[in-house]
């Protein structure tokens, strides 16, 4: 038997965020030892070898269905930070204007304050003042 790396390699493929096996080929075989016993005639004349007993190999696939299930989930994290992102920038918007609301409002009664009051202005101060 000429052995193939290719052929009789354990080979896995993983998708590297999720873990999942994408591909997964293996092959065993399992062998006997068979050698010189003298208390058997049967083996009296046998050379030491190993006979091969079982051989099989295994191949796994990801499914097409499954394969979008595992796409889905990738592209759901991309989207989760996005959102996480998002939200953080909505919130310190609202922050921005909530506190910009605030000093305006505190600061707004002072527009409107009477700086001299009636018995302060006369009558020909007025009429200046309009002339």
């Amino acid at each position: 038997m000429e052995p193939n790396k290719k052929k009789h390699e354990l080979s896995i493929s993983i998708e590297p965020k999720t873990g999942v096996p994408l591909n997964v080929n293996a092959a065993l075989q399992l062998n006997l030892l068979v050698q010189n016993d003298a208390h058997m005639s049967i083996f009296k004349n046998v050379k030491k070898t190993f006979v091969p007993m079982l051989w099989f190999t295994q191949e796994a696939y990801l499914t097409a269905n499954y394969a979008r299930i595992i796409k889905f989930i990738i592209i759901l994290e991309s989207l989760g930070s996005i959102t996480c992102y998002g939200i953080a920038c909505i919130g310190i918007l609202f922050i921005s204007i909530g506190i910009f609301l605030y000093i305006r409002h505190n600061f707004r009664g002072e527009e409107n304050q009477v700086l001299l009051s009636k018995r302060f202005i006369n009558n020909d101060d007025i009429t200046s003042i309009n002339e």
